[in-house]
């Protein structure tokens, strides 16, 4: 019995670093797409006043 609840705590203690590690990697894919879009967007108002 006791083996069986130390394995369910690894696997869940796998799933909580997979999923955090993804959330991590989308925040900075996000993060990045938005840095970009403001470039352009800084760029294109600039263009449409000069």
């Amino acid at each position: 019995m006791k083996l069986k609840i130390k394995l369910s705590v690894i696997i869940i203690a796998i799933v909580i670093i997979i999923v955090v590690s993804i959330a991590a990697i989308q925040l900075n894919q996000a993060s990045k797409i938005s840095l970009s879009l403001s470039k352009r967007s800084a760029l294109y108002l600039a263009r449409q006043r000069a």
